[in-house]
């Protein structure tokens, strides 16, 4: 049925995690995206058909080419979601759960500006401050009025919430047991690529020699747009134009002519609201540390 899920954090480099892993002859992604969101909580917006309410498992296997590959699939919001948590722990195949966190702090500023910019469907009046502020005060409903689209709305109005990662680790913990999860740090992700694959690799019994050459790039980064207008008649264009060389050659184009690398937080008060979530974490991170064996030290600078 299913060998490993990726199950979050969302922005903690999973697409590029998930792409190096069914890059292995003998792993194999679903055919069409990393995220399938079929076992998404019901009431959930980014829940989509086919998903485990309405279709039975036979759907979901549908999704998977049918070779004799081992399965894996990256839906990072499952780290949330108590449907996924039932199902996958209860799975004759018994997959192997990894989550990758980093910072929070940083990925709630990192989701903040992908919202903007790469989705672009946050209304340029919300800033960062006000949404940090909102966010602490459970002022859900005012941020999800900023955003257009339902499914990032909901999710941004919860990123603060969801950066609490030791609550979330421990259910899944409590469910499918510590011997069949794996929780590794966002730095190991950019930093040790290559002996992460490996270990991953060995832990589901495939040969690991793939990753010693293997070229290790990022995917799915978070950028700032010059302008968010032009950014959102690209992605209504992109949505309509097949996959093929030619869209990927220009998306690259377009990346490199109409976007910046997006950097740390640009003003005092982008600085100042940053420090808040700090403030607000750092309990969590410690525990987390102690849970889990993630190194947090990092995660209080700014």
């Amino acid at each position: 049925m299913l060998d490993a899920c990726i199950i979050g954090a969302p922005k903690c480099g999973t697409s590029s995690l998930f792409r190096w892993l069914t890059a292995h002859p003998r792993i194999s992604g679903p055919k069409e995206q990393k995220e399938l969101f079929f076992f998404m909580d019901a009431s959930h917006p980014l829940a989509k058909d086919p998903n485990v309410h309405t279709s039975t498992l036979a759907a979901y296997e549908t999704l998977f080419p049918s070779n004799e590959k081992l399965r894996v699939e990256g839906t990072t919001h499952y780290l949330y979601q108590k449907t996924a948590r039932r199902h996958l722990s209860q799975m004759d195949s018994r997959p192997l759960i990894i989550a990758v966190v980093r910072d929070p702090a940083r990925r709630v500023w990192s989701s903040f500006q992908y919202t903007r910019n790469n989705l672009a469907r946050m209304d340029p009046s919300l800033s960062f401050d006000q949404y940090v502020e909102w966010a602490l005060q459970d002022e859900l409903e005012k941020i999800a009025d900023h955003i257009s689209h339902p499914g990032s709305a909901y999710v941004l109005a919860r990123d603060v919430k969801y950066g609490c990662y030791v609550n979330f680790l421990r259910r899944w913990r409590d469910a499918v047991g510590q011997g069949r999860m794996f929780v590794v740090s966002f730095d190991s992700v950019v930093s040790d690529s290559r002996n992460l694959c490996r270990h991953i690799a060995s832990l589901l019994e495939v040969d690991e020699s793939l990753y010693r050459d293997f070229d290790f790039r990022a995917k799915n980064t978070t950028y700032e747009t010059v302008s968010q207008s032009v950014q959102t008649w690209a992605r209504r264009i992109g949505r309509w134009m097949p996959r093929n060389p030619f869209r990927e050659w220009l998306k690259k184009v377009y990346i490199q002519v109409a976007t910046r690398e997006d950097s740390s937080p640009h003003t005092e008060e982008h600085r100042r609201a940053l420090q808040k979530l700090r403030d607000h974490y750092s309990p969590y991170n410690e525990q987390l540390s102690d849970e889990f064996d993630i190194e947090v030290s990092s995660w209080t600078q700014s």
